[in-house]
């Protein structure tokens, strides 16, 4: 190995920070990232490690490799390169920042347009889990616009057809007639 590729490999375990030695690092990441030069190599470890640390999830991660830097890795392999760096925070600091994003950054400011599916990919938590942390954290969110959006993309990624999806609205309707005579009755 040359001089400048023993430097290159240094500065990349560093920036990894992992326990790997620095042969397998590099050869893990050198058919993925050969076409980068070493600035980019070490912006795609730093963005990856970042979003494992908002709480998204590995799938995403690698997905956004492909879409941010044109890098097609496996999830597995990722996986074991990016969960033995030192950077990584603990998992349960990670799952802390998944509601914070959730409650901040992922929350649509329109409160009507809100995409579970996606959701569901970056973090690994459906409906059932995003609907209780907004009932929780935001006294107005039954009844909400977004309340409202949230459901509908759960029963359209549940329903088949036009009259179960016409149903659960009559529900959420009759939820939202609840909440609101509950808020009534506390004023």
């Amino acid at each position: 190995m040359s001089q400048n590729k023993e430097k290159i490999a240094e500065e990349l375990a560093y920036c990894v920070k992992s326990d790997m030695d620095i042969e397998n690092i590099v050869d893990k990441f050198r058919h993925d990232l050969q076409e980068l030069d070493y600035g980019n190599r070490v912006a795609a470890i730093r963005k990856a490690i970042e979003h494992l640390n908002q709480g998204c999830t590995v799938n995403y991660v690698a997905d956004g490799f492909r879409e941010w830097y044109g890098i097609t890795i496996d999830t597995d392999e990722l996986k074991k390169i990016l969960l033995q760096s030192k950077d990584l925070l603990p998992e349960e600091e990670r799952k802390r920042n998944i509601d914070k994003n959730l409650l901040t950054i992922e929350r649509p400011e329109d409160g009507k347009k809100i995409d579970l599916a996606y959701l569901q990919h970056k973090y690994k938590l459906g409906y059932h889990y995003i609907d209780d942390l907004f009932r929780h954290n935001s006294p107005a969110y039954s009844g909400s616009d977004l309340c409202e959006a949230l459901y509908f993309q759960a029963v359209c990624s549940l329903c088949k057809d036009r009259k179960e999806i016409d149903e659960y609205f009559e529900n959420l309707k009759r939820e939202r007639e609840i909440a609101q005579k509950e808020e009534e009755h506390r004023i």
